[in-house]
């Protein structure tokens, strides 16, 4: 998850910031992916309580499945909310640690 979110999602949002000319503006736009990325994880993490009222609340689950080259499910595994901890990954992810 972490490899493709970073080598993807956030690489995609970082080369839209191409034309931005000053250092400083891009290092606080990169921040802002960064921590709108965090967020993202927190909200599927389960840390935000996510009312929809008081007596409701939602739950966001995030399931990987692995497939092979021909489309047959290996393996499955929830990553969030009860799964992974990715926030707990983010970190190492931003550093470029995806093992």
């Amino acid at each position: 998850m972490g490899e493709h979110l970073f080598k993807q999602v956030r690489a995609e949002a970082f080369r839209a910031l191409t034309s931005l000319e000053s250092n400083t503006d891009r290092e606080l736009a990169e921040r802002a992916v960064d921590s709108t990325l965090y967020a993202v994880m927190q909200l599927l993490d389960g840390i935000f309580l996510n009312d929809i009222d008081e007596k409701h609340r939602a739950e966001y689950a995030l399931i990987q499945r692995i497939r092979n080259d021909e489309g047959v499910l290996l393996e499955e595994s929830e990553l969030a909310p009860d799964g992974e901890g990715l926030c707990m990954g983010f970190h190492g992810w931003r550093e470029g640690d995806f093992g």
